[in-house]
């Protein structure tokens, strides 16, 4: 790196105090609170500081030489002290800054109009920034938009100050289910005389103009955070003496470190001050944290690497999160390899012509076999087709062949699109491989010009930068047992338990849009085809079943014969009452609804709900369903009378699509999907119904996926085993709950969705 610090105070102080560039503002407040300190001689300050995730504060020349000659007469670890009392982490919000204190939101409020409520959940301010979470409640499917071509609400909420003054939101994150919205947004700071302000809402996120409330406004007030607000100490990272090696000129670095309950946070940086490319890869930065014995550290992103605000900056930073402090030091982050973009000019030879005809049709492909020169590197463009997209606007799609060591994107664009605006889809289907799908607003014809815009070249590290962390105070926890690790099932047992029987039904995908269902016994005799459908669900006693294909259909097993219950194809997540008299199922955006076995009686249960998006199962008194709720915190368990509406929490899940959850036989124990801490795949998991004790049942990894398939009494349970790098399921596996002994079904690469044990 250019301009290396050399003064292990400037060291100290650079790793608390990063990036973007300097603020005159910013200078002049840290000079005169050194001097202060300096006069006063005091201890360091513990005050709570905050700033938004993401944000850095830069130190400049001018700062460090202020440091520097204020060191001399306070003494080095008097001013680090100092300097890092004025930032801090707030879990929750993230890092701040602040050598007065915070402010926090001290009256919350909510509004209600036309149905739907709007409420400021908390906020604080620091110097740097306001932060406020939102949250919209009560929105309705039909007040939001049904084509991407009218859009809804995008305008934010802004804060408006006495004097007038208008602040902007600076940036952000949220989530919502079908009928709410959760905002976390940053603004520029409220001034420090300034307690009290308005919140303009000009509209509800994604509703229609028209059809919510609009021009809301909503009181805002600061005050002090309260004695025991909870703000944890930054503390500075060291850098070894020894240079890190740095490939392709670009290096690795880690500043600090916050200690929390359960691990760390790890910030740091990736520079590229002396490399000849300019632009990394942002969407994908692969670090990975390695013990002082080689042993990999489970980590998780708490800030994904981000390009810098200002091109001219050639650095991003990252924060990373582990689930444990029992990391033996030194240990080192190290990043493998990364990608650089390579921006081609319009007149680069990697480029084609094609005749695409005066009327091209949906599916018409063309052969195209051209090899495109990407610098020392090729890609070969293998065919692009036509299609007729179902929004009325059409696309080309190409595949493209590339070396996957060396190439890891490509973008094909045409210089002959006319549309307003340009749009792409696709990715890629294996390593190697790109299918990319070029949107036109119009249909396109004669002879179009094809070009690489853009590709992105891998680089070899690896980059490393080396850490000390404090050594634990307690004793590391013992492991938990899991049963199945992402290896073990080529370990299963072959040989059946002789007293386990039943029949499966199974999923068959053979590139249709719907997957053939077949009924199956558990040693792999006696194969039914059934139809084509989905979402199937066997009665208890494995005489009826329902599944969805052109309306909800029941099959009598016994007498073959098939009955249309709702002729719609809007039910999913189908489950049968204990008795097999009724169906219980959700239809996306209304909520859930219960219909008899004969197709009578069809209605909306009382207090169900639009973000309610699965059923894992009635409870054995046929009074009660358990059903999956998205929650502004993943997915929320609750049971639902279907008399009365009455719901009532159970477990809450750390998933955002519902969980997949299934439910025992005997309603007592679910089974759900969730990430493990630094897990890219779901994992499956087992828990009594109040979610009170949870246990990972089969850890999955990127290779190699687990899920549930079907309960066979109390104690079995089917897991259904995906291969990633074959992109297709393998036979699956009988799991003993109690004993974790596996066994590997005599069944093809299928995927079981529900069982029957006589």
């Amino acid at each position: 790196m250019s301009n290396p610090i050399s003064h292990p105070l400037e060291a100290a102080v650079a790793a608390a105090l990063q990036p973007p560039p300097l603020r005159p503002q910013f200078a002049t407040a840290l000079r005169q609170r050194l001097q202060r300190a300096a006069q006063t001689q005091g201890a360091a300050g513990t005050a709570a500081p905050r700033w938004q995730p993401g944000r850095r504060l830069a130190l400049a020349a001018l700062v460090a030489a202020v440091v520097l000659a204020i060191t001399l007469a306070l003494g080095p670890q008097r001013v680090l002290a100092q300097v890092l009392g004025w930032f801090g982490y707030v879990p929750g919000t993230g890092y701040v800054e602040s050598e007065a204190g915070l402010r926090v939101l001290a009256n919350p409020h909510t509004l209600e109009q036309d149905g739907i409520r709007v409420s400021t959940v908390d906020g604080l301010v620091d110097d740097q920034h306001t932060v406020l979470t939102f949250l919209f409640e009560g929105i309705r499917q039909e007040q939001k938009p049904t084509s991407e071509d009218v859009p809804g609400c995008f305008e934010n909420p802004r804060i408006q100050l006495p004097n007038g003054k208008i602040l902007e939101v600076l940036g952000g994150s949220g989530g919502g289910g079908h009928s709410w919205m959760q905002l976390q947004l940053s603004y520029p700071a409220i001034p420090a005389d300034v307690n009290e302000a308005t919140l303009l809402v000009p509209c509800v996120p994604e509703v229609l103009p028209g059809l919510g409330p609009e021009t809301m406004t909503m009181p805002l007030l600061f005050a002090p955070a309260p004695a025991g607000f909870q703000t944890l100490p930054v503390q500075p990272l060291t850098q070894p003496t020894e240079t890190a090696p740095t490939p392709h000129g670009f290096a690795l670095s880690v500043e600090d470190y916050v200690e929390l309950e359960d691990g760390y946070l790890i910030r740091g940086r990736l520079s590229w001050e002396e490399s000849e490319f300019t632009s990394p890869e942002f969407w994908w930065i692969g670090l990975t944290l390695v013990d002082a014995h080689g042993n990999i550290i489970p980590t998780e992103f708490e800030e994904f690497p981000n390009p810098p605000s200002d091109p001219s900056q050639r650095f991003l930073t990252w924060i990373l999160r582990t689930d444990t402090k029992h990391i033996t030091s030194p240990a080192r982050v190290v990043l493998e390899d990364l990608s650089v973009r390579i921006t081609e000019p319009a007149d680069t030879v990697a480029q084609f012509s094609l005749d695409l005809g005066m009327n091209p049709s949906n599916g018409q492909q063309w052969q195209v076999g051209v090899e495109l020169p990407l610098g020392i590197h090729t890609a070969q463009v293998e065919s692009l087709s036509f299609v007729s997209r179902a929004d009325g606007t059409y696309a080309l799609e190409t595949r493209i062949f590339f070396d996957p060591a060396a190439i890891t994107y490509i973008t094909l664009l045409d210089k002959d699109n006319r549309s307003q605006w340009i749009g792409l889809y696709g990715g890629p289907v294996e390593p190697g491989i790109l299918e990319q799908g070029l949107i036109y607003d119009y249909l396109p014809t004669g002879i179009h010009r094809f070009w690489v815009d853009n590709y992105f070249v891998r680089l070899a590290g690896p980059w490393q930068a080396e850490l000390s962390l404090p050594a634990p105070s307690e004793a590391a926890p013992p492991t938990s047992e899991v049963c199945l690790r992402p290896g073990d099932w080529q370990q299963a047992s072959s040989q059946l338990p002789e007293d386990v029987h039943g029949r499966l039904l199974i999923q068959e995908f053979a590139g249709g849009m719907l997957p053939n269902l077949y009924l199956i016994s558990l040693d792999g005799s006696d194969k039914q085809l059934i139809d084509t459908g989905s979402w199937p669900a066997l009665s208890p006693d494995g005489r009826q079943l329902a599944y969805a294909h052109n309306g909800l259909q029941v099959l009598d097993l016994t007498t073959r014969q098939t009955r249309t219950l709702i002729q719609e194809d809007s039910s999913y997540a189908m489950a049968w009452s204990p008795d097999g008299t009724q169906l219980a199922f959700v239809r996306g955006g209304q909520g859930v609804f219960r219909i008899q076995a004969d197709g009578s009686g069809l209605q909306q249960l009382p207090g169900s709900s639009s973000d309610m998006t699965d059923i894992a199962g009635w409870l054995p008194d046929g009074e009660h369903i358990v059903v999956s709720r998205r929650v502004p915190g993943g997915t929320l368990l609750q049971t639902l009378n279907i008399h009365t509406g009455v719901l009532s929490d159970k477990a809450e899940i750390n998933n955002l699509k519902g969980g997949f959850v299934t439910l025992s036989p005997d309603g007592s124990q679910v089974t759900f999907a969730q990430a493990v801490f630094g897990g890219f795949q779901y994992s499956l998991f087992a828990a009594p119904l109040d979610g009170s004790t949870s246990r990972l049942l089969a850890e999955s990894s990127n290779d190699v996926m687990y899920s549930a398939g079907a309960w066979l009494g109390q104690d079995w349970l089917v897991v259904n085993l995906y291969e990633a790098n074959t992109t297709s399921y393998k036979p699956p596996l009988l799991l003993n709950l109690n004993t974790c002994q596996s066994y590997a079904l005599p069944l093809p690469g299928v995927q079981v969705v529900a069982g029957h044990q006589p």
